[in-house]
């Protein structure tokens, strides 16, 4: 090869050479702005985040060095995903991701938001990510998208979630809720028989017993507060587990069994004067038939060194604990 071929080979723009399908790949990684940004690398690019399929939309983008005020940043980037949905090629949603921080609570910016989640119902949205603060009336159409395989949904801000009128969401597979009450959460899980995975983060008053989980396969729980469980809550095809919470908390949710538990995480918060010999010996009959277990034990010195004692000194393997792998940590705070 000469000179002038090797300058032509290191001149060529071989990212540009590969075909939409891997371009769009590369893109559906980035968030929708820096995505839009690309129509000036050259004109090969100019229309690509037009065909986008995957978007991530995030209110820190527009918290730039200017000096502005808040508002002013959260009126551009409004601004900017209306014009970005408004210049879209009329083609299918696979992933609708928002992030809006810092907003206001007020009726315009509430319009806005319900239009933006139903154009991705109405354009088939397979997975839906929110993120929002001062937000607790999401849109009807959100509860019936009939193509939807992920929700996730985070609302900060003083105001229950609005209960939906009708829930009919039977592809959904992954569900998780931040700061919702049993009667929001039972409303939606009798409506999703296949559910696979569910994550619940700060909820109240819940109790999952009776719920339709006969496919769920992961499950995570984190600094929730339960009811005492009104029947038994039966996980058969639980694979994997995650808790964060008392020991008490745990207790109450009545599980059953899990006899597909391959690996369990738990982070216990020990009360002082909590019979801890009661709680741990209902935590093990949970727990099992997991092959792979970490705990994390944070309170009083006392009230955690019985549990971890009597863990150090079970064999693996043994009758009450069938894990291969144990590992354990504790924080104590006297």
């Amino acid at each position: 090869m000469n000179k002038k071929e090797k300058l032509s080979m290191a001149s060529t723009d071989w990212i540009s050479e590969l075909p939409d399908s891997v371009l769009h790949h590369i893109m559906s990684f980035m968030k929708a702005k820096a995505a839009v940004r690309t129509c000036v690398l050259s004109k090969r690019w100019k229309h690509l985040w037009a065909s986008l399929q995957h978007l991530h939309f995030d209110s820190t983008e527009f918290e730039g060095t200017q000096n502005l005020r808040r508002q002013e940043h959260v009126r551009r980037y409004h601004k900017f995903i209306s014009r970005m949905l408004q210049e879209r090629e009329n083609i299918d949603v696979h992933t609708f991701d928002m992030k809006n921080l810092y907003e206001r609570h007020d009726d315009d910016n509430e319009r806005a938001r319900a239009e933006w989640i139903s154009y991705a119902v109405f354009h088939k949205a397979r997975v839906i990510l929110l993120t929002m603060y001062h937000w607790s009336n999401l849109p009807q159409s959100i509860y019936t998208c009939t193509s939807l395989e992920e929700l996730q949904v985070y609302i900060g801000g003083p105001d229950p979630i609005i209960y939906p009128t009708r829930v009919s969401l039977p592809r959904l597979r992954s569900l998780d809720l931040d700061s919702v009450d049993h009667q929001f959460l039972e409303l939606v899980l009798m409506q999703c028989p296949d559910l696979e995975s569910l994550s619940l983060s700060y909820c109240s008053g819940i109790d999952l017993s009776g719920m339709p989980f006969q496919n769920l396969r992961k499950l995570a729980v984190i600094s929730c507060t339960m009811l005492s469980a009104a029947g038994k809550l039966s996980l058969p095809s639980l694979e994997s587990f995650s808790f964060e919470g008392s020991t008490s908390t745990l207790r109450v949710m009545g599980i059953e069994s899990m006899p597909s538990l391959t690996y369990a995480y738990a982070y216990f918060y020990v009360d002082e004067d909590e019979d801890t010999d009661a709680s741990f010996n209902n935590i093990l009959r949970a727990l099992t038939n997991a092959r792979k277990l970490e705990f994390f034990f944070y309170g009083f010195g006392a009230s955690i060194r019985k549990p971890l004692k009597k863990m150090c000194k079970m064999p693996l393997g043994h009758d009450s604990l069938n894990a291969r792998e144990l590992a354990l940590f504790a924080e104590t705070h006297d």
